[in-house]
């Protein structure tokens, strides 16, 4: 997918989620900041999480950085 087209995606798939959690299952677990994939299979990281491997977490979506989502609790 051309670079333009996955922004397109990520901004339509953020501003669709901004109030409406998506469920990320973690897979890693860091200094804080859980990493995991959306029901959606898009990458989704959440600072300040103390999430571990495995926990599915219901996350709104705040932005994305042209290849990872980002979000919140």
């Amino acid at each position: 997918i051309g670079r333009e087209v996955k922004r397109e995606i990520l901004n339509d798939y953020v501003e669709k989620h901004h109030e409406t959690p998506v469920y990320v299952l973690v897979e890693k677990s860091d200094g804080g900041m859980a990493v995991g994939h959306s029901e959606h299979y898009f990458e989704v990281r959440v600072p300040d999480c103390s999430a571990e491997a495995g926990d599915i977490l219901a996350v709104r979506l705040d932005g994305h950085d042209g290849e990872t989502v980002t979000g919140h609790i």
